[in-house]
């Protein structure tokens, strides 16, 4: 059996993964005033994976300088790699780097330390799937940066998230809709994006405590409850094992509904997190009633309305409401308090409905002054600057609504093509009008 080499950080994950095999092991150093490792027997190299995700720093300074050694190359027979599976495709990636690099077999992955259960295992087939290699790398003298650039040739090619998605509006060759697509489309938003851009912690504790500390959630919330009932909630939601069902919903929830670091570009919640929150907010102290919210919510069976999806449990938010229904009188009082109460509305729950059936239509008379009535149009205008102004910290543009009961002159104005497209903004969208 070939003997192993590692390198492991001052954190001895690697260590203490290589220590459950049992087997002959040498550790690469890890500063440079250490003596060299020079190998004298064939090897599998045991090495964790660094970086965000990007092969050119994936694989960690000791090792390459181990590697650079022609001596070192020529012994190694197959690579085992540790990663985190959160970065999806780039888990355990200094593997596949190496793996291609030295021609050498990729024997296994594993997360963090590994697991009792199936490092004796994939040990054990080590020695039946490394190959006796004599090869050494073409240019033995390269440098790091060059050592890495051949990487992205070592990963399998797959359609990315977008192409998948987009197969949705192609019928296959028996005329159907590739719905099997758009499922694939959903997985590989996650393995491509939503994996690579999650902060992971470590715990659940360590998480909550990091939330609460930075102003992310409040920790009112969490101190209705015991700690280990929170943490039986949060396993009860990720036991369900909730699975988005199209790309569209996994898009929409990631882009508009998770909590996002304050810069917006990476994420803090799953899914499971956000309804947990929203269950524990709701239930006010209510242990019961929170484990039934969060079954309902993960089944598919109750879905709160979005200000309270959105913003249960986080400090920075609007309020929990949304819906109202507002008149504008024909005058300019009723007309600005009707713009404010857009803006306010929208700034703290959103969904504003305004009733223009006392609006005299375009045309009319202003105190016997004939064709001065502008009519319902532009103050719809003013209605959807204010509705998109006001969007929420960015979450959530304000929706609104303007009807009017059917009355010639009014539905007639409706009706122009000029009435249906007030403007060339994409806001004009979120205007809807009801007659």
């Amino acid at each position: 059996m070939s003997e192993l080499v590692y390198f492991s950080t001052r954190s001895g994950n690697t260590r203490r993964f290589v220590e459950k095999l049992g087997l002959p092991a040498q550790r690469i150093p890890l500063n440079r005033n250490e003596k060299a490792l020079r190998v004298h027997r064939p090897f599998v190299l045991v090495v964790p994976t660094y970086g965000d995700g990007d092969p050119r720093t994936a694989v960690p300074g000791p090792v390459i300088r181990f590697l650079n050694d022609p001596h070192n190359r020529a012994l190694i027979r197959g690579v085992v790699a540790g990663g985190n599976t959160n970065f999806g495709s780039a888990y355990g990636l200094a593997g596949r780097v190496i793996a291609h690099k030295c021609q050498v077999p990729l024997l296994h992955r594993f997360e963090l330390m590994g697991t009792p259960r199936m490092s004796p295992r994939y040990a054990s087939a080590w020695p039946r799937r490394s190959t006796m290699l004599d090869d050494t790398l073409t240019h033995p003298d390269e440098t790091e940066e060059t050592a890495m650039a051949n990487a992205d040739h070592a990963a399998p090619k797959v359609l990315d998230f977008h192409a998948l998605n987009a197969m949705l509006n192609l019928y296959d060759a028996d005329g159907r809709l590739q719905l099997d697509a758009d499922k694939e489309a959903a997985r590989q938003y996650f393995l491509q994006h939503v994996n690579q851009n999650t902060v992971f912690f470590h715990t659940l504790e360590e998480k909550l405590d990091y939330l609460v500390e930075e102003g992310y959630y409040e920790g009112e919330i969490l101190e209705q409850y015991d700690a280990s009932f929170v943490k039986a909630l949060f396993d009860q939601a990720y036991a369900l094992k909730f699975r988005f069902q199209s790309f569209l919903g996994a898009f929409k929830y990631y882009t508009s509904y998770t909590l996002k670091t304050f810069d917006g570009r990476r994420y803090l919640e799953r899914f499971e997190d956000r309804v947990c929150m929203v269950a524990l907010t709701l239930a006010r102290g209510d242990e019961a009633l929170a484990r039934t919210l969060v079954d309902e919510i993960l089944h598919g069976r109750f879905q709160p309305a979005t200000p309270t999806f959105l913003n249960c449990g986080k400090q920075q938010r609007g309020e929990l409401v949304s819906c109202f229904l507002l008149r504008i009188e024909d005058n300019m009082e009723s007309i600005g308090r009707a713009i404010n109460s857009a803006l306010q509305l929208s700034k703290r729950g959103g969904g504003v409905a305004f009733s223009l059936s006392n609006i005299r239509e375009s045309g009319a008379p202003i105190k016997r002054i004939a064709n001065q009535s502008s009519g319902v149009i532009p103050i719809m205008k003013l209605l959807e600057d204010a509705f998109s102004y006001a969007n929420q910290l960015g979450a959530r543009q304000g929706p609104g609504r303007s009807t009017s009961t059917c009355t010639i002159p009014i539905s007639c104005a409706f009706s122009t093509p000029s009435a249906r497209m007030p403007t060339r903004r994409s806001a004009s969208r979120l205007c809807r009008w009801v007659w």
